[in-house]
C-alpha cells in the first residue's frame, strides 16, 4: 500500500501485484539494463546532438562507429550548432546528460520513500527546482545551467511552481497557445521532449502496479491543479505516468506519449514483450485513451516505425525535439531488436544488437541524446544489462553510482544521497547561481571562439587551395594555349613550305 504524505493531493490504496516468472537476478539485469540503456543512448547521443542531416554525421565521423573504452572517440567540433560545446565541455566523454539526470531525480524520490511509492509531483518538483539550480547534488556533480527543453525551463522558472507544478505548467500550456493564437509563438513548443524522455524509469516505479484493474483514486480536491483530464475509471500506471509529466508538460501529446513509454518499459521489464503485436497493441490501446488528439498518432507512431528512413528525425513540419519524435524512435528500435533476436538470441549477436541500433539512430543527427536515451531505456529493458557492449558500459562515468541506484530500488535503502537536496546542506544560492551563469558564459564564449577560429582557418585553408588549383589551372592552360599556338605556327610554316616546293616543282619550264 503507497500513501502520498500531501493528504490534499492524491493517496494510492491500490494492492500491489507481483510479477509472473521472472527470477529476482534476471529483474535486476533488466533494471539496470534500462538505467545503464538510457545512460549510453545519451552518451553516445551527444557526438550528433544538433547536427541537423545524416550526410552531416557522415562526414562528421566516417567511420561510424563510437567507443568509450578504453579511449573515448573524439567530439567533431565543426557542424554543431552554438551551446553544445559548453553541454560537452560539462559533461565530457562518458557522462550522461540532463535526460537521465531527471529519471535519476524521479529513482532517487522512490528509493527514498523506502516503500517504493510513486514520485509525488510536488517532492519532484522540489527536485527539479534544486537541479535547475545546483545541479545533481546527490552525485556532487555541482552547478551547471542544465540543458532543459524550454518548456521545462519555463515552468519551473515559474513563482508557484514548487507549490503548485501542475498549475504552472497549465499555466505556460495556455499562455503559448494564446500566443499562438496572436501569431506570437509557435504552437508547437509546448510538445518537446522534455516529459518523454524521462519517463522511462516510470516502467522501473511501477513495475509491481497492476494495469488492468481501474483506480480507486477520484479526481483530487484541488481543481486548478489537475483540471486537465480526469482519472477515473484510469488504472494506477496511467495515473503516476500522467502526474510526472503534468509536473512540467501540460499538453496531451506529451502525456499520452508518457504513457506508451511507461508501459513500454514496464512491459519489456517483466518480459512479456515477445513480439511486435504486443508493441502495437500497447500503442494502439493508449491512443485510443486520447481521441481527441488520436489522428494521425498510429500512422505516425506505428506504420512510420518500421523503418529508420520513415521516422522522420529531422522534419520541417515539427520541430526536431518533438515528443513523438522521441517515442517514435524508441518503438523502432524495439521492434528491430525483436526481430533479430528471433535468428537467434545469442549473447554477443545481443551485444551487437544494442550498439548497431543506437549508433544507426545518433548518426541520423536531430535530438540524436534525447532519441537515444529514450530508445536506449526501452532496449536496456528489453534486452538487459549483461547485453549491453563492454566499450561502452565500461567507458561510463559514475557507472557504480548508477548501478548501486538500481539495486537500491529492488532493496529499498535510503540515504543522504537520496534526500531532496541531495544530502547536500550547503546548496547554491540563486546569486551564486548568477556568478557561476556568468563564468559559464564566458567559457562558452572561450569555446565559441574556439570553435570560430577554427571554423575561418578552415575556410581559408580550403580558399588556398582553391585558390592554388587556380592558379595551376591557369598556368597549364597558358601553357597549352603556347604549346598549341607554337604547334599551330609550326603548322603554317610546315604548310607554307609545302607550298613553295610544290610551286618550284609545279613552275613552268621557261624557255632559253
Amino acid at each position: 500500500m503507497y500513501k502520498w504524505s500531501n493528504a490534499n493531493l492524491l493517496t494510492f490504496t491500490g494492492e500491489a501485484e507481483w510479477l509472473p516468472n521472472i527470477s529476482h537476478d534476471e529483474l535486476s539485469n533488466r533494471i539496470i539494463g534500462s538505467l545503464f540503456g538510457s545512460a549510453l543512448g545519451e552518451i553516445i547521443g551527444l557526438y550528433t546532438h544538433g547536427i541537423s542531416t545524416p550526410e552531416q554525421c557522415t562526414i562528421s565521423y566516417p567511420d561510424q562507429r563510437f567507443s568509450l573504452d578504453p579511449e573515448p572517440t573524439q567530439f567533431c567540433t565543426k557542424r554543431i550548432p552554438e551551446g553544445m560545446e559548453r553541454v560537452r565541455w560539462y559533461y565530457g566523454y562518458g557522462q550522461w546528460a540532463d535526460a537521465t539526470d531527471q529519471m535519476i531525480l524521479l529513482l532517487l524520490s522512490v528509493i527514498h520513500e523506502a516503500d517504493r511509492a510513486p514520485p509525488h509531483p510536488a517532492h519532484f518538483a522540489r527536485r527539479l527546482k534544486i537541479y535547475k539550480q545546483n545541479g545533481l547534488v546527490a552525485l556532487g556533480q555541482g552547478y551547471y545551467p542544465s540543458n532543459l527543453d524550454w518548456v521545462t525551463k519555463k515552468v519551473v522558472s515559474d513563482p508557484s511552481f514548487e507549490h503548485n507544478p501542475m498549475k504552472a505548467a497549465i499555466d505556460v500550456y495556455n499562455n503559448q497557445r494564446q500566443a499562438a493564437e496572436r501569431k506570437e509563438e509557435d504552437v508547437r513548443l509546448t510538445v518537446s521532449n522534455g516529459a518523454v524522455v524521462r519517463t522511462g524509469v516510470l516502467g522501473l516505479i511501477t513495475l509491481w502496479l497492476q494495469e488492468k484493474q481501474p483506480s480507486p483514486w477520484k479526481d483530487p480536491v484541488d481543481p486548478v491543479s489537475f483540471k486537465l483530464g480526469s482519472w477515473e475509471g484510469t488504472s494506477d500506471i496511467a495515473i503516476i505516468s500522467d502526474l510526472t509529466a503534468k509536473t512540467t508538460h501540460a499538453d496531451p501529446a506529451c502525456i499520452l506519449s508518457c504513457r506508451i513509454v511507461t508501459r513500454l518499459t514496464r512491459a519489456c521489464l517483466r518480459g512479456q514483450v515477445k513480439h511486435e503485436q504486443y508493441v502495437h497493441d500497447i500503442v494502439a490501446k493508449t491512443v485510443e485513451e486520447f481521441p481527441e488528439i488520436s489522428e494521425g498518432c498510429m500512422k505516425r507512431l506505428w506504420e512510420q516505425t518500421a523503418e529508420l528512413d520513415q521516422l522522420d528525425l529531422a522534419s520541417k513540419e515539427d520541430p526536431v525535439d518533438h515528443t513523438y519524435t522521441a517515442v517514435a524512435s524508441g518503438i523502432f528500435c524495439l521492434r528491430e531488436a525483436i526481430k533479430k533476436l528471433k535468428k537467434g538470441p545469442v549473447l554477443v549477436e545481443k551485444e551487437e544488437v544494442f550498439e548497431d541500433l543506437i549508433t544507426d539512430l545518433v548518426m541520423r543527427g536531430g535530438a540524436a541524446k534525447d532519441n537515444a536515451c529514450m530508445a536506449g531505456g526501452i532496449l536496456g529493458a528489453f534486452l538487459g544489462y549483461t547485453t549491453l557492449p563492454r566499450h561502452w558500459k565500461n567507458g561510463v562515468k559514475n557507472g557504480d553510482w548508477l548501478m548501486d541506484k538500481g539495486e537500491a530500488l529492488l532493496v529499498g535503502k535510503p540515504g543522504d544521497a537520496t534526500a531532496t537536496d541531495g544530502g547536500d546542506k550547503n546548496l547554491v544560492a540563486w546569486t551564486e547561481v548568477a556568478h557561476l551563469w556568468n563564468e559559464t558564459r564566458a567559457q562558452t564564449r572561450f569555446l565559441n571562439a574556439i570553435r570560430v577560429k577554427e571554423e575561418k582557418e578552415s575556410e581559408e585553408e580550403e580558399n588556398k587551395k582553391k585558390e592554388k588549383k587556380a592558379k595551376w589551372g591557369n598556368r597549364r592552360k597558358a601553357v597549352f594555349r603556347v604549346l598549341k599556338k607554337g604547334l599551330g605556327l609550326c603548322k603554317i610554316v610546315e604548310n607554307k613550305n609545302i607550298e613553295k616546293e610544290k610551286n618550284i616543282f609545279l613552275r613552268p619550264e621557261i624557255p632559253i
